[in-house]
């Protein structure tokens, strides 16, 4: 009786770590939109703050593993992160310094894009841009998981998934807002000079939208 309760309790303690640490499609699948942004985000405020930090900490990788998937997980996890921690003093948290994107950084200060990479809209959540440019060494994903827990609030409540109309139609404001519209897509400052495309980049975000299955 002893060896099979003993058996049954090592079972469910590897249940139970399984769980804790499972992998979603946004860390398995190169393809994503807003509804799986946020069921991931649910996914992780459902575990808790400290099961979250360790199943986070977890999926960190090398730089180099993105060759053959086509997409960073370490990347990814700073999406999750500025979305289930908020400053707890009222100050942005900064975003992952894991390189530069391709966005237009002159006009896009912290205070007006304060979950930069990612954006909220209607309660709605999309990537700005994905794919890191680095000259030099980035952050490692776990060392920004620290700075968020230290510096930031973990989120309590899940958030609401958005169906494919709500994404739509939060992407449509989003496009309007003015913290949009006064983006300078040519610009130059000290030690920087680039033109951009703001088509492109609305046409990425669009898709996080209408990627979304219909209901």
């Amino acid at each position: 009786m002893r060896s099979l309760l003993a058996i049954l309790w090592v079972v469910l303690t590897m249940s139970a770590a399984q769980s804790s640490e499972t992998v979603l499609d946004l860390f398995t699948k190169k393809q994503f939109d807003s509804a799986t942004l946020t069921q991931a985000a649910n996914h992780y405020v459902a575990l808790g703050e400290a099961r979250t930090v360790k199943a986070l900490k977890a999926l960190e990788e090398d730089h180099a593993a993105v060759i053959d998937r086509g997409f960073n997980r370490n990347e990814r996890i700073g999406w999750v992160c500025r979305i289930i921690f908020s400053s707890s003093d009222g100050e942005p948290l900064r975003s992952p310094r894991y390189g530069g994107l391709s966005l237009p950084r002159l006009t896009m200060p912290l205070e007006r894009w304060p979950l930069y990479p990612v954006v909220e809209s209607e309660g709605v959540f999309f990537v700005l841009s994905e794919g890191y440019m680095l000259a030099g060494v980035a952050e490692r994903a776990s060392a920004y998981i620290d700075y968020c827990r230290a510096g930031g609030e973990f989120r309590k409540k899940e958030l609401k998934v958005p169906t494919r109309e709500d994404a739509i139609e939060a992407f449509n404001l989003f496009k309007k807002a003015k913290r949009w519209t006064i983006i300078k897509w040519k610009d130059e400052g000290p030690g920087t000079k680039y033109t951009m495309s703001e088509s492109w980049v609305l046409r990425d975000i669009e898709a996080q939208a209408t990627s979304i299955p219909k209901t």
